[in-house]
């Protein structure tokens, strides 16, 4: 590809779980939108700790102006100016270091260096500006207006809702590497005695507890593979492309399935982690489930079962 020296790029390398990816993207798009610069959404990047799959194995981008893969070489990409100055001719090679006082990257150990990240709130003259952030929150939902889910994606999510067969509860308990209170769901689930339930969760761990504890409820759950530690499955990373690929097809699906409970419920961490105490990722599917635009602009589609859903969390 021909490098256009009037390019100007904003290369976005999203971090942590779900709900922080697509805030990341979220704000770099909006960026890009205000500063009229391109985005790239790498997401495969060597150095990254999460994903490992290009995003548009997943996701479509609505804008010409959002690439949710690269589109220069590595040779091209390290002819661009770059800001941080640090990254200049290293684009593609660079690692960054978490500096947990700063809850940021750096291009150095320790907090040396310089932040892997630019100022929001103004333009740069460099070509390529770098974001490679954690962070999540509740912009996540404005991903919905720069790129929507594959078909594929959405077809899966449609065979799960059939699967199920009508209305249900949901709930979601993390227990890798950010513990949720999963006693409490227990306690819920048992009172209110539901007909179907759909256990979003991270850990083998919670999956037996819930089929041993709840053996006369019709529980369903679709992933395919667990973890068996504290490692967040967003963080152990896998040599085997496929299982890196079917990891991330299950989180998404997993996070669309709970959009469509009619009861949604979100335990509260144990340690106070998270954003106010609970999973991005149970909030963000709960942003969805009360604002039905975003979810239709993410889906794309009107033939999904169950598509009316009631706003009801346990107190």
């Amino acid at each position: 590809m021909k490098i256009n020296p009037s390019s100007r790029f904003v290369l976005c390398r999203p971090q942590g779980g779900i709900n922080d990816m697509l805030t990341q993207i979220a704000l770099c798009c909006q960026y890009g939108l205000q500063f009229d610069r391109t985005v790239i959404v790498d997401t495969a990047y060597v150095w990254s700790q999460s994903l490992g799959n290009a995003l548009s194995l997943f996701m479509i981008s609505k804008s010409p102006r959002v690439h949710l893969n690269l589109i220069h070489t590595p040779a091209e990409l390290d002819k661009f100016s770059a800001f941080p100055h640090s990254l200049q001719g290293k684009l593609t090679t660079y690692r960054g270091f978490w500096h947990e006082p700063s809850r940021c990257l750096f291009d150095m150990p320790d907090g040396h260096g310089s932040e892997i990240s630019f100022d929001f709130n103004r333009d740069y003259e460099e070509e390529v500006i770098v974001h490679h952030a954690y962070g999540g929150g509740e912009k996540s939902v404005g991903v919905s207006k720069f790129i929507r889910c594959h078909d594929s994606l959405v077809d899966s999510l449609k065979a799960r809702l059939l699967n199920i067969g009508g209305p249900f509860a949901a709930v979601h308990v993390r227990y890798t590497d950010m513990k949720t209170d999963y006693q409490s769901m227990l306690d819920f689930l048992e009172a209110r005695k539901f007909d179907k339930v759909f256990l979003a969760t991270d850990s083998a761990f919670i999956l037996d507890t819930f089929k041993a504890k709840l053996s006369e409820s019709n529980i369903f759950t679709f992933t395919r593979k667990l973890s068996q530690s504290n490692a967040g499955l967003h963080v152990q990373r896998t040599p085997d492309p496929e299982q890196r690929f079917l990891r991330t097809v299950d989180a998404f699906l997993d996070l669309l399935t709970l959009t469509f409970a009619e009861v949604l419920a979100l335990p509260k961490t144990v340690d106070g982690q998270g954003d106010g105490g609970y999973s991005g990722f149970g909030l963000l599917a709960e942003r969805l489930r009360s604002d039905p635009i975003a979810l239709q602009a993410l889906l794309s589609r009107y033939d999904l079962p169950y598509h009316s859903v009631t706003t009801l969390n346990p107190p």
